[in-house]
């Protein structure tokens, strides 16, 4: 087991050549996307606060703010429609905000020049000049502490953003939790700020992640049934094969879905891992199981078929272009073919023309346990006990190092359903958790729990490649996350 998940998080193709959440470009482009977002943050904020509300916009730049970039190899095409649009949506709402304060006859305000905004001839050059100048401004008039706030501010509603765009796709959310993240967005349009008022907001938020997950979570087993254990293998079949890259677990099953009377065999990547605990996926005789060991490089290029990176997919890409990909991310990486995921016809009739697999390959077989009657069984016998929630696969330093606890472990890093259950039903007082990696998603879920009175949170080691260092140090040293 512990062989499957030693890749999971390994990124030396990312330290070794720069292509991580440091790397200058990315970083130049992700500060001029945030520039427009804030700013239409600022103007929906000050509308709300005369009783009016476009919801289209505050979905529309939610959106927006969920759709990642995380290849310098990005398709340039897609980025400038999907800049246009934001642009064009800040001038909207700006015009709009004007208008309506007229009306209303009060006065307008605007965000002083904390960032330089772009002007004329708009091409990639001119915009990572100017993400520089942003990042250069943040440096220079920013303290430290407030500045790592802001660098958390940014991630969380990032990934939060995305998980309530996931949600959408199955019910319709709170209104209020849209609107809840461009206020705190917009939080970092203003220089006065205190940290104290960050850090408050922060914890206050933590209860909106809190229940988009949960609603999330709700969702996932309603269409995909009831989570269970699930078994896996990296048996390799003779055929036509499509590998699927990300963690939309709505796009893996509308794949299943559409090929399931073709001969095509259909493989994931551990990114999409927590397919197998829902019974609906295993249903499907085409879905073969894993292939590889998340080292994309080596996966990429060994495997004989198609590979779909799904839309959410948050993983760096750059040095894995091997073989036919095709993409449905908003903007997907250079030379991918995009598609949209309610039309799969594409991908599916190239996957025919490759030959695929020549025969079967003996792989190896995983189980993963879950039950969350044996989580209610253990938490029933323990009552008297300290207990540690741990998330991830263990080793024998966790047994020593916590030998007066009673453990709660999910082998899978990312798991919230479990995680959440215990957490409602434990004393707090005496409950520690453990995030065994150190990943964007972790993140926010760790975030997710701040305000819950846990005894201690715990993250497993940060590295550069995984996040940004600057909110490695807000978890620190301003919520007293121990790594």
């Amino acid at each position: 087991m512990k062989d499957l998940f030693k890749d999971l998080f390994n990124k030396t193709q990312c330290q070794r050549n720069g292509v991580c959440s440091t790397n200058p470009v990315i970083q130049a482009v992700e500060a001029v996307i945030i520039n427009e977002i804030r700013q239409i943050a600022f103007f929906v904020v000050k509308l709300h606060e005369v009783n009016f509300t476009n919801n289209e916009i505050v979905k529309n730049t939610v959106l927006a703010l969920s759709v990642m970039i995380t290849d310098i190899n990005f398709n340039k095409k897609s980025f400038f429609a999907f800049y246009s649009n934001l642009r064009a949506m800040k001038e909207n709402i700006k015009k709009f905000y004007i208008e309506k304060s007229n009306e209303l006859k009060i006065s307008y305000e605007f965000i002083n020049p904390y960032y330089a905004d772009l002007e004329g001839d708009i091409d990639l050059t001119s915009i990572i000049k100017s993400g520089e100048n942003i990042i250069r401004e943040f440096y220079n008039t920013i303290n430290e502490e407030k500045f790592r706030l802001i660098n958390l501010i940014i991630l969380i509603c990032k990934i939060t953003s995305l998980k309530l765009v996931k949600l959408s796709e199955y019910k319709e959310p709170d209104f209020n939790h849209y609107y809840e993240i461009l206020r705190l967005l917009a939080l970092i349009n203003h220089k006065t700020t205190r940290e104290e008022k960050f850090i408050r907001r922060i914890k206050e938020f933590s209860n909106i992640i809190y229940q988009i997950q949960k609603e999330l979570d709700f969702e996932l087993s309603a269409s995909y049934g009831k989570r269970t254990g699930g078994k896996i293998s990296s048996n390799i079949y003779a055929g036509h094969s499509i590998l699927v890259f990300g963690g939309d677990l709505d796009e893996l099953y509308n794949l299943l879905e559409k090929t399931k009377n073709e001969e095509i065999n259909v493989y994931i990547n551990l990114s999409m891992i927590s397919s197998i605990f829902y019974p609906k996926f295993l249903q499907f005789h085409n879905f073969k199981g894993i292939f590889g060991t998340n080292n994309v490089e080596s996966d990429f290029s060994k495997f004989k078929g198609t590979i779909y990176i799904t839309e959410n997919s948050t993983r760096p890409l750059d040095l894995a272009f091997r073989g036919t990909i095709y993409s449905t991310k908003i903007i997907p990486q250079d030379k991918t073919i995009k598609i949209d995921k309610e039309n799969l016809a594409p991908l599916i009739e190239e996957t025919k023309k490759h030959e695929g697999f020549e025969a079967y390959v003996q792989g190896k077989e995983y189980d993963f346990e879950y039950s969350i009657e044996r989580i209610k069984e253990k938490i029933e016998n323990n009552q008297d006990k300290k207990f540690l929630i741990y998330l991830g696969i263990k080793d024998s330093s966790v047994e020593e190092n916590f030998k007066n606890y009673t453990i709660l472990n999910f082998i899978y890093p990312y798991e919230t359903e479990g995680l959440y259950y215990a957490v409602e039903n434990l004393d707090m007082k005496n409950t520690s958790v453990f995030f065994s990696k150190c990943t964007l998603e972790t993140v926010n879920t760790l975030i997710s729990l701040i305000d819950r009175g846990l005894e201690k949170i715990y993250m497993g080691k940060c590295l550069t490649s995984d996040i940004n260092p600057h909110i490695k140090e807000a978890l620190q040293k301003d919520f007293k996350v121990l790594m």
